[in-house]
């Protein structure tokens, strides 16, 4: 289990925050990052060209070692919203085809989809909480099928906490060729590891501020 780290923020003693959905707390080193900056855009004589491309090159290797990709495939964006985007327009999808997405997502990670399946003419499926014993995984895979194009989750449901638990424990119905899977959050490590033969195309558009 991860220890207490309250000793790197600066909220007040006997503050629980957990409302990170709202808004994420700065940790101290990010504070000193952010002052950092500040003091460096006093003197512009002081920043080199290099400047612009080392520290944002190291944060894109930092990540890629992260979930496990090199790091020339990791672009920083201005929002989430931004990647979704482009990975909308880099899928191709047809009418007859479906898009499965969680209820009540991040936004930008429903508005994106609505748009696709107006413009491509496929159906959208959300797939709501599970109010049985079937988990919430289990009800997704249970709308993936011969025609679906695009599964689009978060590991961690932004509004509620609930936590997409494990990789897929089943064949999907009808599949052959597994769709793209969009994951604009971060991942824990079972979704990390699929099993090849399912061989998803993996997209990750993670927040980088609250």
């Amino acid at each position: 289990m991860l220890p207490c780290q309250k000793h790197l923020f600066r909220l007040p003693a006997g503050l629980h925050y957990l409302n990170c959905a709202y808004m994420s707390p700065l940790a101290r080193g990010v504070e000193a990052a952010g002052l950092e900056g500040l003091r460096r855009k006093r003197d512009p004589s002081s920043i080199p060209p290099a400047m612009f491309f080392e520290e944002s090159d190291e944060a894109r290797r930092l990540f890629g070692r992260l979930v496990g990709v090199p790091a020339d495939s990791v672009a920083l964006i201005p929002a989430a919203s931004y990647g979704l985007a482009t990975a909308a327009r880099n899928l191709a999808v047809s009418r007859g085809q479906n898009l499965v997405i969680m209820h009540e997502q991040f936004p930008s990670n429903v508005y994106t989809w609505r748009r696709l399946a107006e413009e491509s003419g496929a159906e959208l499926r959300t797939v709501g909480p599970s109010t049985s014993a079937t988990s919430w995984d289990e009800q997704i895979l249970d709308a993936v099928d011969e025609s679906t194009a695009l599964v689009t989750m978060s590991a961690v449901h932004w509004a509620d906490g609930n936590c997409s638990t494990s990789r897929p424990s089943r064949p999907v119905r009808g599949r052959q060729a597994p769709p793209s899977l969009w994951m604009p959050r971060s991942l824990p490590e079972p979704w990390t590891w699929m099993p090849a033969r399912w061989a998803w195309t993996p997209w990750y558009a993670p927040p980088t501020s609250g």
